[in-house]
């Protein structure tokens, strides 16, 4: 048995018989008695063959399964070993928390949302793989409905380093007085579409920072400050100057109107009747400059106080007597003067609207 180990056969006679161990293992059994004589093997050796030829056998049967899936993990189960429902990694860990700890009817409901939440994920996965969105907006997004799920479940949250969970997302301005204006226009409760049209603006006023920055560089350059703002100045370098004050206190103003701006949209941001808050948004979303912008929302406040007068208005005709007697003669005069306030302010309104839609108009075709 030693030398089938070794690559040889013994027999039971003086005679040995060459044999090439892998070649008889691969072997059938039927081929392999026709190599080796049965007359020449013993019973014990013939015994010991036929265990290494099924063992061989079973060594292939079994060894294709896990060949493969012993060294790759299954991504349709769980690191506990159960078959995962969903396509992305913490969107199953979510799952397998939520199982342990709600009841099968909010269980039901919260499969329905975390199918959604998957595809969304898996959709922004692809996008930031190819380098797309730049502005974090998909991101924010899908942070946010995943926020959502967690604070209506109780489960509380699951950190996964593939999607940041900074909501809203991270802006950083270079220069420090704007970048603190930003973060407290950030603190108000601005809406998302108040403070994207706030962003631009900040950025606008950054890219004047870095004007001003580089013509100040440039004049340093020219010589020390005694050559520049000395009594020996050329006039070239007395316009420069001036050139750098002028934009110095346009910076200052910048700065002012960015808080006033902040201020403004942050206060009334809201409007309570459905008709301008519908105007507001539509606004948002259109190419109104800043300056516009604040110009508008006034307009919107004096037509939302127009539209509340008037239905005041009706509601105090609605319940005007109308019988209503002084002295045995019917008051009339009170009633005729809330009907022509009515009116009055009616086509004021109907103006009003007239004037605020071509305006959307223009701004929506800019």
């Amino acid at each position: 048995v030693a030398n089938i180990a070794g690559g040889k056969q013994a027999c039971s006679s003086a005679e040995v018989i060459p044999v090439n161990l892998h070649c008889i293992i691969g072997s059938s059994y039927s081929q392999l008695i026709q190599v080796v004589p049965i007359s020449s093997l013993t019973s014990e050796i013939e015994m010991i063959l036929k265990v290494l030829f099924f063992s061989y056998l079973l060594t292939i049967c079994v060894g294709s399964k896990y060949s493969k899936e012993a060294n790759e993990k299954d991504p349709s189960v769980t690191e506990t070993g159960n078959v995962a429902p969903f396509r992305m990694r913490r969107i199953n860990v979510l799952w397998e928390k939520a199982q342990r700890i709600l009841a099968a009817p909010k269980l039901k409901a919260l499969a329905k949302e975390l199918s959604v939440q998957d595809k969304e994920e898996l959709a922004f996965k692809r996008l930031k793989s190819q380098g797309a969105d730049k502005d974090g907006s998909k991101e924010a997004t899908v942070v946010a409905s995943l926020s959502r799920i967690l604070k209506k479940y109780g489960l509380g949250d699951v950190t996964d380093p593939e999607i940041s969970h900074t909501v809203p997302r991270k802006r950083v301005f270079k220069d420090k007085k704007l970048h603190k204006i930003w973060e407290k226009a950030q603190k108000s409760l601005l809406k998302e579409e108040e403070l994207k049209v706030l962003e631009e603006e900040f950025e606008h006023v950054q890219d004047k920072i870095d004007q001003y920055e580089l013509l100040h560089s440039n004049i340093l350059e020219t010589g020390d400050d005694s050559e520049i703002f000395g009594n020996d100045s050329t006039g070239k370098q007395l316009k420069k100057i001036d050139s750098i004050r002028s934009h110095h206190n346009q910076l200052k103003k910048e700065y002012r109107y960015l808080e006033n701006l902040s201020e403004s949209l942050s206060n009334h941001s809201v409007f309570s009747e459905p008709e301008v808050l519908e105007l507001w948004k539509t606004a948002l979303n259109s190419q109104f400059s800043h300056a516009d912008l604040v110009s508008f929302k006034v307009e919107l406040q004096h037509f939302e106080h127009r539209l509340r007068k008037v239905r005041d208005l009706k509601e105090m005709l609605k319940h005007y007597p109308a019988d209503e007697k002084i002295d045995g003669n019917i008051k009339t005069d009170d009633k005729d003067h809330i009907e022509e306030r009515i009116t009055r302010n009616s086509k004021t309104i109907e103006k009003i609207r007239f004037d605020i839609s071509s305006k959307l108009t223009s701004h929506m075709e800019l």
